[in-house]
């Protein structure tokens, strides 16, 4: 909410995300890492990667990818350099640079990249059994991840909406539509105040969102993220704060646990566990999203 309303004035809510380019910051593995999606054609799956930070600096590796020698905080590593803030310079390389774009006035977006500098493609989901995200395009019968063979030519009304034609079709198919969940919101309406600046990518190619997260909380430390293939409950798959099972089933931790199946995922918390508090303390499927304007 960006204005209260008052006795003259109306209540002013703006997007928490506006549309424009994005730094996406995870710190699953412990250190300040974006997503990227690097150039060579090899190389599909976008990853995380944290470019080093203060070299020079005091302390282990892990210390220095979140310094900079002038004491300013850096972007996944990345310092002022060249004469560039941190932000330029992600802007200019474009491989952590992701454009979002509001759907509607709903929190669905899509979530674009030209990392490759061949056209904007839209960060989804190829096919049903796919395992990780990849930069995709509807060709007019199928989502492939061929790049455009002239960038130049495409219409801006095109890449804008990843080759289909309206924002209905879009939601419907789900592949590529992002529903960007704000945490530590005080008011699920309208989030006047915050406690927390982190965010939920839930991917919307099937019927149950499906948070965007890395693998570290089985200690299998995935490069790729992928998206929680058992989540079967609400939002965040919570037990203790389910708002469709009455409160009386929580008075008691074992008469919960006989009537209700233990939720699974990522996403699922243990009882009695603030949801908000349990996926932050986890920080796999947790995202802080940088504005680079």
């Amino acid at each position: 909410m960006a204005r209260e309303a008052t006795t003259t004035t109306d209540r002013l809510c703006l997007p928490l995300i506006s549309d424009g380019l994005y730094a996406i910051e995870t710190h699953a593995g412990g250190t300040s890492q974006c997503l990227v999606k690097w150039a060579e054609a090899q190389k599909v799956f976008p990853e995380r990667y944290n470019w080093g930070g203060a070299a020079a600096a005091t302390g282990t590796v892990e210390e220095a990818a979140d310094l900079c020698g002038n004491g300013e905080v850096p972007i996944c590593g990345v310092c002022n350099w060249g004469g560039e803030t941190a932000k330029a310079n992600i802007k200019k390389g474009l491989k952590a640079a992701w454009m979002f774009r509001r759907l509607d006035k709903s929190a669905d977006y899509l979530i674009l990249s030209n990392a490759d500098g061949q056209g904007y493609r839209c960060l989804g989901f190829r096919s049903e059994g796919a395992p990780y995200p990849e930069l995709v395009r509807w060709d007019g019968k199928k989502w492939t991840n061929k790049a455009y063979k002239n960038p130049d030519q495409v219409s801006k009304a095109d890449w804008e909406m990843c080759g289909m034609q309206t924002v209905a079709k879009l939601k419907e198919n789900g592949a590529v539509v992002w529903n960007v969940k704000a945490l530590g919101c005080s008011n699920e309406d309208f989030c006047a105040t915050r406690t927390s600046d982190l965010f939920l990518l839930r991917s919307k190619k099937d019927a149950s969102s499906k948070c965007l997260h890395f693998k570290d909380h089985d200690s299998s430390r995935y490069s790729h993220p992928e998206r929680d293939s058992e989540e079967t409950g609400p939002w965040c798959n919570i037990a203790g704060i389910d708002p469709t099972i009455p409160a009386a089933d929580y008075a008691n931790e074992a008469a919960y646990e006989a009537k209700y199946e233990e939720p699974k995922g990522i996403c699922a918390t243990t009882f009695g566990t603030s949801c908000e508090a349990a996926l932050i303390e986890k920080k796999a499927a947790v995202f802080k999203l940088i504005s680079l304007s």
